[in-house]
Protein backbone atom coordinates (compact mmCIF):
# COMPACT_ATOMS: atom_id res chain seq x y z
CA UNK A 1 0.00 0.00 0.00
CA UNK A 2 0.94 3.59 0.35
CA UNK A 3 2.55 5.55 3.11
CA UNK A 4 1.59 8.49 3.41
CA UNK A 5 3.22 11.22 5.74
CA UNK A 6 0.42 14.35 6.08
CA UNK A 7 1.63 16.03 8.60
CA UNK A 8 4.54 18.80 7.59
CA UNK A 9 7.58 17.54 8.44
CA UNK A 10 10.12 20.11 9.76
CA UNK A 11 13.43 20.08 8.37
CA UNK A 12 15.37 19.26 11.32
CA UNK A 13 13.84 15.96 11.21
CA UNK A 14 15.65 14.63 7.69
CA UNK A 15 18.58 13.83 7.27
CA UNK A 16 20.93 12.60 4.34
CA UNK A 17 21.44 9.07 5.87
CA UNK A 18 17.21 8.70 7.04
CA UNK A 19 15.99 5.29 6.48
CA UNK A 20 12.79 4.60 6.62
CA UNK A 21 12.94 0.88 7.46
CA UNK A 22 10.40 -0.64 4.98
CA UNK A 23 12.46 -3.08 3.19
CA UNK A 24 9.37 -4.06 0.89
CA UNK A 25 7.76 -1.01 0.10
CA UNK A 26 6.38 -0.59 -3.18
CA UNK A 27 4.60 3.18 -2.76
CA UNK A 28 5.53 6.36 -1.45
CA UNK A 29 3.59 9.46 -1.20
CA UNK A 30 5.40 12.74 1.15
CA UNK A 31 4.23 15.08 -1.08
CA UNK A 32 3.14 18.16 0.28
CA UNK A 33 5.36 18.56 3.36
CA UNK A 34 8.16 20.98 2.58
CA UNK A 35 11.16 18.87 2.87
CA UNK A 36 14.25 20.75 1.94
CA UNK A 37 17.38 19.37 0.61
CA UNK A 38 19.00 18.16 -2.09
CA UNK A 39 16.65 15.14 -3.95
CA UNK A 40 20.00 13.09 -4.18
CA UNK A 41 20.44 12.92 -0.74
CA UNK A 42 16.92 10.60 -0.23
CA UNK A 43 18.32 8.22 -2.54
CA UNK A 44 21.77 7.08 -0.60
CA UNK A 45 20.55 4.37 1.04
CA UNK A 46 16.51 6.28 2.35
CA UNK A 47 14.32 4.58 -0.28
CA UNK A 48 14.30 0.60 -0.31
CA UNK A 49 14.98 -1.30 -3.72
CA UNK A 50 11.40 -2.47 -4.32
CA UNK A 51 9.85 1.06 -3.96
CA UNK A 52 8.27 1.71 -7.74
CA UNK A 53 6.10 4.72 -6.73
CA UNK A 54 7.27 7.66 -5.57
CA UNK A 55 5.64 11.23 -5.13
CA UNK A 56 7.85 14.12 -3.83
CA UNK A 57 5.15 16.41 -5.22
CA UNK A 58 5.19 19.99 -3.81
CA UNK A 59 8.25 20.50 -1.73
CA UNK A 60 11.38 22.11 -1.71
CA UNK A 61 13.86 20.07 -3.25
CA UNK A 62 16.63 21.18 -5.36
CA UNK A 63 19.43 19.14 -7.28
CA UNK A 64 19.75 17.09 -10.11
CA UNK A 65 17.92 13.93 -10.78
CA UNK A 66 19.86 10.82 -9.51
CA UNK A 67 20.59 8.24 -11.48
CA UNK A 68 19.34 5.63 -8.05
CA UNK A 69 15.77 7.62 -9.77
CA UNK A 70 16.20 5.21 -12.97
CA UNK A 71 14.49 1.97 -10.86
CA UNK A 72 11.09 4.01 -9.90
CA UNK A 73 8.60 3.10 -12.40
CA UNK A 74 6.88 6.10 -11.66
CA UNK A 75 8.47 9.31 -10.40
CA UNK A 76 6.54 13.09 -9.55
CA UNK A 77 9.08 15.27 -8.17
CA UNK A 78 6.71 18.48 -9.83
CA UNK A 79 6.34 21.46 -7.96
CA UNK A 80 9.75 21.73 -6.49
CA UNK A 81 12.88 23.73 -7.32
CA UNK A 82 14.76 21.15 -9.16
CA UNK A 83 17.25 22.17 -12.02
CA UNK A 84 19.81 21.03 -14.05
CA UNK A 85 22.92 23.62 -14.51
CA UNK A 86 23.05 22.75 -18.16
CA UNK A 87 19.62 22.52 -18.68
CA UNK A 88 19.51 18.94 -19.60
CA UNK A 89 17.47 15.86 -18.77
CA UNK A 90 19.56 12.82 -17.13
CA UNK A 91 20.69 9.79 -19.64
CA UNK A 92 17.81 7.78 -18.49
CA UNK A 93 15.54 10.02 -19.34
CA UNK A 94 14.16 11.40 -23.05
CA UNK A 95 11.30 13.60 -24.03
CA UNK A 96 8.34 12.34 -25.25
CA UNK A 97 7.52 13.33 -28.45
CA UNK A 98 4.25 11.69 -28.49
CA UNK A 99 2.70 13.34 -25.28
CA UNK A 100 1.66 16.91 -24.59
CA UNK A 101 0.93 18.69 -21.24
CA UNK A 102 -0.36 22.30 -21.02
CA UNK A 103 0.54 24.82 -18.21
CA UNK A 104 -2.41 27.15 -18.55
CA UNK A 105 -1.12 29.69 -15.68
CA UNK A 106 2.16 29.93 -17.41
CA UNK A 107 0.31 29.99 -21.34
CA UNK A 108 2.97 27.03 -21.71
CA UNK A 109 3.03 23.28 -23.82
CA UNK A 110 5.24 20.92 -22.65
CA UNK A 111 6.44 17.66 -23.90
CA UNK A 112 6.41 14.83 -21.32
CA UNK A 113 8.93 12.83 -19.94
CA UNK A 114 9.19 8.89 -20.28
CA UNK A 115 12.00 6.47 -19.61
CA UNK A 116 14.82 5.77 -22.34
CA UNK A 117 14.84 2.51 -22.04
CA UNK A 118 11.80 1.33 -19.92
CA UNK A 119 8.39 2.37 -19.36
CA UNK A 120 9.01 4.83 -16.24
CA UNK A 121 6.84 7.98 -16.01
CA UNK A 122 8.43 10.82 -14.83
CA UNK A 123 6.53 14.43 -13.78
CA UNK A 124 9.29 16.85 -14.04
CA UNK A 125 8.98 20.78 -13.83
CA UNK A 126 9.75 22.34 -17.36
CA UNK A 127 12.13 24.64 -15.81
CA UNK A 128 14.33 21.68 -14.71
CA UNK A 129 15.91 21.20 -18.29
CA UNK A 130 15.49 25.00 -19.48
CA UNK A 131 11.85 25.03 -20.92
CA UNK A 132 13.55 23.02 -23.78
CA UNK A 133 10.72 21.16 -24.60
CA UNK A 134 8.55 23.73 -24.34
CA UNK A 135 6.55 26.14 -26.57
CA UNK A 136 3.82 29.09 -25.84
CA UNK A 137 0.44 28.66 -26.71
CA UNK A 138 -0.81 30.84 -30.17
CA UNK A 139 -0.53 34.46 -30.02
CA UNK A 140 2.03 34.15 -27.44
CA UNK A 141 6.15 34.00 -27.79
CA UNK A 142 9.43 34.20 -25.37
CA UNK A 143 10.39 37.44 -25.11
CA UNK A 144 13.96 38.56 -26.81
CA UNK A 145 16.35 37.24 -23.90
CA UNK A 146 13.93 35.82 -21.68
CA UNK A 147 15.87 33.62 -18.70
CA UNK A 148 12.69 31.41 -17.67
CA UNK A 149 9.17 30.35 -19.54
CA UNK A 150 7.90 33.57 -19.64
CA UNK A 151 5.01 33.50 -22.47
CA UNK A 152 4.22 36.96 -23.37
CA UNK A 153 1.07 37.92 -25.45
CA UNK A 154 2.90 38.78 -29.49
CA UNK A 155 2.64 42.69 -29.37
CA UNK A 156 1.45 44.87 -32.11
CA UNK A 157 2.13 44.01 -35.57
CA UNK A 158 3.88 40.75 -34.84
CA UNK A 159 2.62 37.32 -34.59
CA UNK A 160 3.32 33.54 -34.07
CA UNK A 161 1.26 30.66 -34.67
CA UNK A 162 1.49 27.17 -32.70
CA UNK A 163 3.64 24.62 -34.76
CA UNK A 164 5.70 21.66 -32.97
CA UNK A 165 7.91 21.94 -36.10
CA UNK A 166 11.77 22.27 -35.74
CA UNK A 167 12.22 24.96 -37.50
CA UNK A 168 9.26 27.34 -36.11
CA UNK A 169 10.25 30.19 -33.86
CA UNK A 170 9.23 30.45 -30.54
CA UNK A 171 9.82 34.44 -30.03
CA UNK A 172 6.88 36.21 -32.05
CA UNK A 173 8.02 37.63 -35.23
CA UNK A 174 6.97 40.65 -37.35
CA UNK A 175 4.24 40.56 -39.84
CA UNK A 176 5.76 40.65 -43.53
CA UNK A 177 6.97 43.67 -44.99
CA UNK A 178 3.68 46.12 -45.38
CA UNK A 179 1.49 44.83 -43.66
CA UNK A 180 0.43 45.41 -40.36
CA UNK A 181 -1.68 43.87 -37.57
CA UNK A 182 -5.27 45.99 -36.26
CA UNK A 183 -5.00 48.57 -33.97
CA UNK A 184 -4.95 47.46 -30.21
CA UNK A 185 -4.26 43.87 -31.79
CA UNK A 186 -2.34 41.53 -29.02
CA UNK A 187 -1.83 38.17 -29.56
CA UNK A 188 -2.25 37.80 -33.65
CA UNK A 189 -1.88 34.15 -33.77
CA UNK A 190 -1.42 33.48 -37.21
CA UNK A 191 -0.18 35.28 -40.69
CA UNK A 192 -3.89 36.49 -41.62
CA UNK A 193 -3.58 38.52 -38.40
CA UNK A 194 -1.25 40.96 -41.04
CA UNK A 195 -3.69 43.41 -42.86
CA UNK A 196 -2.06 45.16 -45.69
CA UNK A 197 -1.04 48.78 -45.39
CA UNK A 198 -3.01 51.69 -46.89
CA UNK A 199 -2.11 51.10 -50.94
CA UNK A 200 -1.43 47.77 -50.72
CA UNK A 201 -3.55 44.84 -51.29
CA UNK A 202 -2.80 41.25 -49.93
CA UNK A 203 -0.95 38.99 -51.39
CA UNK A 204 -1.86 35.14 -51.29
CA UNK A 205 0.49 32.79 -51.85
Amino acid sequence: GVFTWDQVLPHDNLTPDMHLGFKSLHSLDISHNKLSSDIRCFFKGCFPAMLQWLNLHDNQLTGKIPEGALGISSLDVSSNYMQDPKGELPGFLMRDSSEVKSYPDFRLLCHKIKGVASNQVVELDPAYDGFRRCMCVAGHGFPPNATGGECAPCPANTFRAESWHPAAPLSCIPCPNNTHTEINLVGADRASNCLPDRGYERVIS
